[in-house]
């Protein structure tokens, strides 16, 4: 504000010379007038930050009383005008209101004093002076006021812009005392140290300064106190925790007086920069940790090729030090056969049109002479203009991998032919060829698993080599020879003379412990030193032989086992049928016979069930070699099935030779044979069918197999122990059998199978108090079969758990017909073995409404000890289901009640047998009261089967039997004829 109260008095100095200099009045006092004014603002411009308001206002009443005693002494009254004209400067600059009040009050007190004046002059041209003078006073100081006021307008204005220019500045700016404190804060540098401006008034800088920045900052505040600016960087910490670099740029202001008032400082946030000099900083670091620490060579060249640097990996590639390969032009270390297309290489890496960056590979020289092989990649740095500034070069070791390479190449080729060879010859050959080419070396050899045979060498003969693989042979590894001259561990005069000074040798496993054979290789002087890496490779190879030698094996194996049976190492089916159709076709030739003879051995299921499978098998390998020395020289002994054997006899003069044959067979099976373990003797004889060939009989090895099949089977009938020769009848009642097991499939998919019923009664009453179902086959053709005409088959193809689930589900329907009769159910061995069993007859019974108490199933001794465990399991689960389990024909197998036992039954069903047997009938009768008796112990309904005579009825209830079936009661019925007969109600034959 003093600057602009300066201007306005320089312009009030100005305007009183004008004033006078225009009207020619008394220049005595305008000149001094104007001349103060003028002196005066210049003082005050010159002092204008030393001068406060009130400083003004004592000059300005100063002044005014100047004048108002120059005007006194010149006693002139209109010059009263010239005082209120050099204070309107100072009125308008202390306020506007004041301005105008002084304008009022001058223009009053000038008209007073005119009009005072005017009062004492009786000249009208005088007084005319005094009122032009009065109008131009007040006229001045108007103007004066008017003048001042538009130049304070623009100073006050353009201190606004100021103002406003620091309120609203980019850069942070502050006014800050000596002490460092904030006395006026932009909101711009607020903004920078995250915090409000209310915030920083009155705060010390240093509470917001990096506490590694607090020294910079109070030498760069002692450097603006004493050389009044400083320019330096600092951190400022903001209240997140994070930091903000600033250049700050602070100058000192001063009193009137020149001594330092308070502190001006911009601040310039140079975050982003900061940051962006440490990353270029950090990159340099890496660039230069990431050279050095390369695990792969680095080289800087100059533009002629000289290293300018190297880092360690490149010397040690080199076989130097870095200081050693600084200095020194790339060519030096390039192999002489690399050397052209280096420079080739490097001119287009210079030239226009070219890629800065080429990869290739080079071989260089080691300082000890050895080459290494290397995958080079060179890139062209250039400078801020562009130009080719220098070349930086990665140097990747590629020996060991490409030796590496070239053996896995090697092995896998090993491999292949390992593979896919079929005989060892060609791939030992290969295997000492490729193992010595991959090695370099002059010899390698393979010798067998005892040193003893050469099986394959390369180079020489191999014979130098024995010494070495038989020394192998005591090691526990491999066995590398250093330098023939001063192995002491075996004799090595051989490899000498033949110029071999190094070599190594190691084993080969084959199939068992013993070692398949020995791989050695030897080099001559100066060709090849063995390391472990070469002995790695070695032994990968002697895999690869071992893993071949193995294939070999297991594929001849195979072969055998293909073609032989494993338990008893016989040919099996396949070779025998080979076998035999050849010895057909000579005989054809020939003009003589071949016979087969289809062998099973009798009874072997009891084998197997007393001694279990291990037993079995011991005995089948017993007879194996017996049957074996009951042939003839060129006969052929198989093993075709579980139990079966066929012997092919070729170059038959006269079919009793192959009789005589099966004599001997039947003889040699007759033997016991001990089998191991207690009671492990047994005696089995065999069944022998016998086919001989000629004519349209013998012409197919497969119709002979088949003839002699049925021909077993027809001497098992027959009483078993014997051989039968086969006959055409036989096999016309094999093809009826065909024959019916196709029209049994037919009869299960259709509606001929039908059940009969035959009643079960009470001896003492006729009463019938159950039913056993009888299935029945009404054949298209045949008429009605009967069961024994096809169970047996079904039982035999399986098809008997088909037709059994047919017979429940029928027996249920009609059980369920009779309220007050129990319906009974046989059962065969395979449908109790069938997991599925039980869950079929709780469906059955739950589909049709049947008590599980009035059902019953009927099973064989021979279908419980078939398989005890699986009958076992599901007759209990019968037992819980409710159903009633009935054992059918007692005494026509195991027939022993200890036997059975430990089954769940509830009836036992005396077979017909018992009073049907040709023993004296008090003998017979005692059996069956016996039976009775037992039955009766072990709490057992017991029904007797095969009642046929009143004599038989009355004797079985003297004996206190209760329950009877046989044709005396009623024969088996269709369900309408048991149906009117239960209606009827009457006894049956009472």
């Amino acid at each position: 504000m003093g600057g602009a109260f300066g201007v306005v008095l320089l312009l009030g100095g100005l305007a009183v010379l004008i004033r006078h200099a225009a009207t020619g009045a008394d220049p005595v006092m305008a000149i001094p007038a104007g001349a103060l004014a003028i002196v005066l603002g210049g003082f005050v411009v010159w002092r204008r930050e030393a001068l406060t308001l009130a400083d003004l206002g004592k000059l300005a009443l100063f002044s005014t009383l100047i004048v108002t005693v120059a005007i006194a002494a010149r006693d002139t009254p209109y010059g009263a005008g010239y005082a209120y004209i050099w204070g309107a400067p100072f009125a308008v600059a202390a306020s506007r209101r004041v301005g105008v009040a002084h304008f009022v009050i001058s223009a009053l007190s000038i008209a007073a004093a005119y009009a005072f004046q005017a009062a004492h002059v009786d000249d009208p041209a005088a007084f005319s002076e005094y009122a032009s003078s009065w109008v131009i006073a007040v006229v001045s100081v108007g103007f004066v006021l008017l003048v001042t006021s538009v130049i304070l307008s623009f100073l006050e204005s353009t201190q606004a812009e100021l103002d406003d220019g620091f309120e609203r500045g980019i850069l942070g700016m502050a006014f800050l005392d000596l002490g460092g404190r904030y006395q006026r804060v932009n909101p711009a540098l607020a903004q920078m140290l995250g915090r409000e401006v209310e915030e920083l008034l009155g705060a010390q800088f240093s509470e917001f300064t990096h506490p590694d920045d607090q020294a910079v900052s109070l030498d760069a505040l002692s450097q603006v106190v004493d050389q009044g600016t400083a320019v330096f960087d600092k951190r400022y910490v903001r209240p997140d925790g994070s930091s903000r670099w600033v250049c700050v740029h602070a100058t000192i202001l001063r009193d009137d007086q020149g001594v330092p008032s308070r502190i001006f400082a911009e601040h310039e946030d140079i975050t982003a920069r900061r940051r962006a000099e440490q990353a270029v900083r950090e990159s340099e670091t890496r660039f230069e940790r990431a050279f050095e620490d390369a695990g792969v060579g680095m080289l800087i060249l100059e533009l002629d090729g000289t290293v300018q640097r190297a880092n360690g990996a490149a010397a040690a590639l080199f076989g130097a030090v870095p200081d050693e390969v600084k200095g020194t032009s790339i060519v030096v270390w390039q192999h002489p056969e690399e050397r052209v297309a280096g420079r080739e290489a490097a001119s287009r890496l210079f030239s226009d049109g070219f890629p800065d960056m080429f990869e290739r590979d080079v071989r260089y020289i080691r300082s000890d002479g050895h080459v290494v092989h290397t995958a080079a990649t060179a890139a062209l740095a250039r400078d801020d203009e562009g130009r080719p500034a220098y070349t930086i070069v990665q140097l990747v070791d590629m020996t060991e991998r490409l030796t590496a390479r070239r053996r896995e190449a090697a092995l896998s080729t090993l491999g292949q032919l390992g593979l896919t060879t079929e005989s060892m010859s060609p791939l030992l050959k290969e295997t000492v060829r490729v193992v010595a080419e991959t090695l370099d070396v002059s010899h390698a050899t393979l010798l067998d698993g005892d040193g003893g045979d050469i099986l394959a060498a390369w180079g020489w003969d191999g014979e130098p080599s024995r010494a070495h693989a038989r020394a192998m042979l005591d090691s526990p590894g491999a066995l590398v020879l250093d330098h023939a001259a001063t192995e002491l561990r075996f004799p090595t005069r051989a490899l000498l003379d033949a110029g071999v000074i190094t070599g190594a040798a190691v084993p080969i496993a084959g199939e068992g412990d013993a070692p398949f054979g020995i791989l050695c290789v030897h080099a001559i002087a100066g060709e090849h030193r063995f390391d472990l890496e070469d002995v790695a490779f070695l032994e990968s190879t002697a895999n690869v032989v071992t893993a071949a030698v193995r294939r070999d094996a297991a594929e001849r194996e195979l072969r055998h086992r293909a073609l032989h049976d494993p338990l008893t190492k016989l040919p099996n089916r396949a070779l025998l049928t080979d076998r035999l159709r050849h010895a057909l076709s000579r005989a054809r030739r020939e003009h003589q016979s071949v016979a087969a003879l289809f062998l099973d051995v009798d009874d072997f299921k009891d084998v197997n069930d007393r001694h279990g499978h291990e037993g079995g098998d011991a005995l089948l390998q017993a007879l194996a070699p017996r049957l074996q020395g009951c042939l003839r020289a060129n006969d052929t002994l198989a093993r075709f099935g579980a139990d079966e054997f066929v012997v092919v006899c070729e170059d038959l003069a006269d079919p009793e030779e192959a009789l005589s044959v099966a004599d001997r067979l039947l003889e040699a099976c007759a033997e016991p044979v001990t089998i191991g373990g207690p009671g492990g003797t047994v005696r089995r004889t065999a069944s022998i069918g016998i086919a001989l060939s000629g004519g349209a009989d013998g012409d197919d090895a497969d119709t002979l197999l088949r003839d002699a099949d049925l021909a077993m089977h027809r001497a098992k009938l027959a009483g078993k122990g014997r051989y039968e020769v086969f006959a055409h009848a036989m096999r016309e009642l094999a093809l009826d059998r065909v024959a019916m097991l196709n029209d049994l499939d037919r009869a299960l998919a259709g509606d001929e199978l039908a059940l009969h019923f035959q009643p079960i009664v009470d001896i003492r009453t006729g009463e019938i108090i159950s039913a056993e179902s009888l299935v029945r086959w009404h054949h298209p053709e045949r008429g009605l079969v009967m069961p024994d005409e096809f169970i047996g088959l079904a039982e035999r193809t399986g098809r008997i758990v088909e037709l059994g689930r047919w017979v429940l589900r029928e027996a249920a329907r009609h059980a369920a017909l009779w309220p007050g009769l129990s319906v009974g159910v046989n059962v065969s061995r395979l449908q109790l073995s069938d997991p599925g069993f039980v869950d079929e007859v709780a469906r059955a019974l739950g589909e049709f409404g049947v008590v599980a108490g009035r059902f019953t199933i009927e099973v064989t001794e021979t279908a419980l000890m078939e398989d005890p465990a699986a009958a076992e399991t599901a007759l209990l689960a019968l037992r819980e289901l409710g159903v009633t389990i009935s054992l059918d024909d007692f005494g026509t197998g195991y027939s022993s009640l200890s036997s059975v036992s430990d089954f769940p039954l509830s009836t036992l069903k005396l077979d017909r047998a018992f009073l049907a047997d040709h023993r004296p009938e008090a003998q017979r009768w005692s059996i069956v009261r016996a039976v009775l008796d037992m039955a009766r112990t072990l709490e057992l309904d017991v029904i007797v089967e095969g009642v046929e005579t009143e004599t038989q009825r009355a004797r079985l209830a003297e004996l206190g039997a209760i329950h009877g079936q046989g044709y005396l009661f009623a024969r088996p019925l269709p369900a309408e004829a048991l149906s009117e007969l239960l209606h009827r109600g009457s006894p049956i034959n009472t």
